[in-house]
Parts: structure tokens; sequence; C-alpha cells
């Protein structure tokens, strides 16, 4: 039996993610019913969407914040959507909070390399829940099912 075979045995979804020339991972999910792209960033600990795509993904906010900060010192100004639905294949959450925030610093990195944009990232808040366990050699991320 296979790591695959077991993992999907033992109740958890496949989702298949390409590996971009930056090194991101990128993958499609849904938020409130709307595809997007995104991608996979295991040291976040939050789900974001870019903020001026808070009306094509339903995204109510709730709470404004002053800022977040990055790993590299970065301050930026976000908002809380709450109450929303994730769906990244087979792997769902209800009630879930989504972070609003600028990713125009992501978007220029990517275009200048010829890299589509993206709408989001997924972070840890995704990963705990949903057990996450990523497969790098076959391109696939592990979520348990509920």
């Amino acid at each position: 039996m296979t790591i695959r075979e077991f993992l999907i045995n033992k109740g958890f979804y496949e989702i298949i993610f390409k590996k971009l020339p930056t090194g991101h991972l990128l993958l499609s999910a849904s938020v409130n019913g709307i595809d997007g792209s995104f991608i996979l960033d295991t040291g976040t600990g939050y789900t974001f969407v870019r903020a001026e795509l808070k009306e094509k993904f339903g995204l109510k906010v709730h709470k404004e914040m002053d800022c977040a900060a990055g790993a590299g010192g970065d301050h930026l100004r976000t908002a809380i959507s709450g109450g929303n639905k994730l769906v990244i294949a087979e792997f769902h959450l209800n009630d879930h909070d989504i972070y609003l925030m600028n990713l125009d610093h992501v978007n220029l990195g990517f275009r200048e390399r010829g890299i589509s944009e993206i709408d989001g990232i997924i972070g840890g808040d995704i990963l705990t829940p949903g057990e996450g366990i990523i497969d790098y050699k076959n391109h696939a991320l592990f979520l348990k099912g509920k």
C-alpha cells in the first residue's frame, strides 16, 4: 500500500498543487462558492484574500486590524471577514474567518517573473484542522475530511 492509498483510506482528501518557478505551491480553492487561485504558505497562520477582491468573494468585513507583521518585518493593514465557506477540492470549512490584505507585493513579484497573479494565500488555519500533510515529490496536499 502506498502512502497516498493509506492517507485516502484514513479519510484524507488529495489536493494536487503546482510548484511555481518561485518555489510557491499553487492550488485552487473556492471562497463562498467563487473559485480562486491561492498559494499555500505553511508559515502564515491565516488564510488571506486580496483586499480588493472582497466583493468578488462575498466577504463582509467585521473587524479592521491595524496591521499584520510578516517574518520579514512588513506591517500591512488587514481586516477580518467571518462566517465564510472555504472549499479545497473535497475539504470544506464552514463559518471560517478569512483575512483581507493588500497582496500587491506578492503579485508584483509574480508578474515580474511571468507568473499569473493569485487571489490569496492558504495558511496554517487550514492545515491544522485538516491535519495537513504535504507530499512535495508528488505535488499533493492531503487534508483530512470531517
